[in-house]
């Protein structure tokens, strides 16, 4: 089991939380925290480009792509293949860090 958890908060007007499943005593399970909101860091890579969801997008797509990958599924390759698009995640991850906390709230 891959659960990835975009690390943005939804407006409170949303009233939603994460779900937190409790998962069976055998399952191996990872449990990530990604960049983005909610299904925004779900949209298709191509469809994003230049907008301020490209790099979340870009990140959960590649993170998805490659728990596929190591559990045998064949697919072609995200972004353009190769290890340009893991270094454009990297690069994304980094400048995510260097940001002031955005994703915090005051309850």
């Amino acid at each position: 089991v891959l659960a990835v958890y975009p690390h943005e908060p939804l407006p409170d007007i949303a009233f939603h939380a994460p779900l937190l499943p409790a998962y069976p005593p055998a399952a191996e399970v990872v449990e990530d925290a990604t960049l983005g909101c909610h299904q925004g860091a779900l949209y298709p890579v191509g469809l994003t480009r230049g907008s301020p969801v490209a790099a979340a997008c870009r990140l959960s797509a590649h993170r998805l792509v490659e728990a596929l990958r190591e559990r045998g599924t064949r697919l072609r390759p995200a972004g353009g293949g190769g290890g340009a698009f893991a270094s454009e995640c990297l690069r994304d991850c980094e400048a995510a860090l260097r940001e002031p906390e955005r994703a915090s709230r005051r309850i």
